[in-house]
């Protein structure tokens, strides 16, 4: 679902939702590998500080079908006549196999739909673009591994707040899944009932953290590595263990770093990094000399987390393949 990134100039009319380019051949694109097409690319006057040198129809649609060689419908409509520069993406999420474990490398950012504070559970709000969310409940669901590992930009049940720099702790404005619940939920609900265990590997807010989300489903977060560190009222202000509500969804927070809300995030100078071990054979003697490599019945993944300055060891989570055979 790749392709290649296109560049040209072209021209749009008010209310109407076509991109016309005299010279251009559209019919060579391939709709399934685009992602979005961005319109007026610009670079902002740093003088001016705001988009006031902004083409007027500078901002991101979607491929609606390609209506012939030089002309694209796209949406939503332009909003007034203009000829502007556009550049026209391709999908940025892939995944790959190694033995017995899937990895599967999201985009979150690339593809989104605008957020709704007012509603976090709109039916038509995504972070996953149709074709990505597509391909991954497919691949999740196909896969004969026996771990799969997701790594995703933001964070699934962290919120990412403006808490650090003096906004609401309760909202996450966006940045990662708390703000899709819709489709969080409906893609939780998949990966558990894949009966795998899932580890979600996610970033974006400056700290780390094990959070059980399911009964096969854990979110990694693992940082900040060369950033100040965000205190507890930037991630929602879960516990520092225990249980918690994020956007209405009980989970488990087994660990967080515990990052105070009484320092100024300039401050928070501690930095973590994570090592991500996979047991499935254990190296030994044999007894006609030499090494025999005996396999685990059930394999192990161990996520440890370690102090970025000294190296010590922090947290450590354990991952069995049986721990999705309980009752």
């Amino acid at each position: 679902q790749t392709g290649c990134v296109l560049f040209g100039q072209g021209k749009v009319t008010a209310k109407r939702d076509v991109l016309f380019d005299p010279n251009a051949d559209f019919t060579r694109l391939d709709p399934a590998t685009v992602s979005t097409i961005h319109l007026g690319n610009y670079t902002r006057d740093a003088k001016l500080g705001k988009r006031n040198n902004a083409p007027k129809n500078a901002g991101v649609y979607g491929l609606t079908k390609v209506i012939d060689a030089h002309r694209l419908q796209i949406h939503p409509p332009a909003k007034v006549d203009e000829t502007l520069s556009y550049s026209i993406g391709t999908h940025h999420y892939y995944d790959w196999q190694i033995a017995n474990c899937h990895f599967f490398a999201l985009d979150t950012r690339g593809e989104r739909s605008n957020r709704n504070p007012n509603d976090r559970s709109d039916p038509d709000l995504f972070i996953l673009g149709p074709a990505q969310e597509k391909w991954f409940i497919e691949g999740v669901q196909k896969t004969d591994a026996e771990f799969i590992f997701v790594i995703s930009p933001d964070p699934w049940m962290i919120y990412h707040t403006g808490a650090h720099v003096g906004g609401d702790d309760k909202d996450d404005k966006g940045d990662g899944f708390p703000s899709f619940l819709h489709q969080r939920e409906r893609l939780v609900k998949i990966l558990d009932a894949v009966k795998k265990p899932v580890l979600v590997f996610t970033g974006d807010v400056h700290a780390s953290a094990s959070v059980k989300v399911a009964d096969n489903i854990y979110e990694m977060m693992c940082g900040p590595l060369g950033s100040t560190g965000h205190p507890l009222g930037t991630l929602g202000n879960p516990p520092t263990g225990g249980k918690w509500k994020s956007m209405g969804r009980e989970v488990e927070i087994r660990w967080v770093t515990g990052f105070p809300n009484n320092l100024p995030y300039q401050n928070i100078r501690n930095t973590y990094y994570g090592i991500v071990q996979v047991n499935n054979i254990l190296k030994v003697a044999s007894p006609s000399g030499g090494y025999q490599y005996v396999a685990y019945d059930e394999p192990q993944v161990v996520v440890r987390w370690h102090d970025g300055y000294t190296g010590r060891l922090v947290y450590a989570e354990s991952i069995t393949t049986l721990d999705t055979k309980k009752d």
